[in-house]
């Protein structure tokens, strides 16, 4: 069974239909590079920007869609392939709901040996990064989910570390040298890093509870404030 989670998460930023359309065009076109054979055949909507802005309003008909978020679902499922969703809740501005873009991979039958992209999440991650100007993000299954938030208490939007972790610019200074993993830059002045093997093997969640404790004493996961003020720490 495969049940795979990449998101990225920031804090209150105003953004309307056309823009967060753009962003979403740009995330699918670099998720169709990664993987065509995954990340192809969106129901409902093609991959461009017009596409995707009319996809995003027909979901959305409440009054407050600009002022709490806007939220769009794509899905896609290829023959032999796992189920690709990519779940948007962006655009608004409360200070008490966190923005997220997630991209989820998920199948009963086939196991992350069988899916080559599964190996190659903290590049699914750093797309993610680079279009939506995150915060901070992670690569996740649900045991090491909840591995991690229970070692420290967390909620499931407070900063941690995964299979890999983003961490936008200001967080990106405080990591340690010594922290193990590979890294990989961002657009926006951030940095990927991976803590699993160097085939794209996962870590095991001893690592990650570890690298979490690690960029918790440096400074680098310190959640934003509550309530946000701002879209990045």
């Amino acid at each position: 069974m495969l049940d795979l989670t990449v998101r990225g998460l920031w804090g209150p930023r105003e953004e309307d239909v056309d823009q967060l359309a753009s962003r979403l065009s740009a995330l699918l076109g670099r998720l169709a590079e990664l993987a065509p054979e995954v990340f192809s055949g969106w129901r409902g909507t093609d991959s461009d920007a017009a596409s995707l802005a009319s996809f995003i309003e027909a979901a959305n008909t409440q009054d407050d869609d600009d002022r709490v978020n806007w939220i769009a679902i794509l899905e896609a499922e290829q023959e032999g392939m796992p189920k690709a969703t990519v779940t948007m809740r962006a655009g608004g501005t409360s200070p008490w709901v966190p923005l997220s873009l997630n991209v989820q991979l998920k199948s009963r039958t086939l196991e992350e040996a069988a899916v080559p992209v599964a190996a190659r999440l903290p590049e699914v991650l750093l797309a993610v990064a680079d279009t939506w100007d995150a915060d901070w993000g992670d690569v996740h299954d649900d045991d090491l989910f909840f591995e991690v938030e229970d070692a420290f208490d967390l909620v499931g939007t407070d900063p941690r570390a995964g299979r890999a972790v983003f961490l936008s610019a200001r967080r990106a200074a405080q990591v340690p040298e010594e922290l193990p993993g590979r890294r990989l830059p961002t657009a926006h002045g951030g940095l990927v890093i991976a803590f699993g093997g160097p085939e794209g093997q996962a870590p095991d969640a001893a690592s990650v509870i570890a690298a979490t404790e690690t960029l918790r004493k440096a400074g680098a996961l310190e959640p934003l404030p509550r309530p946000a003020d701002r879209a990045t720490w």
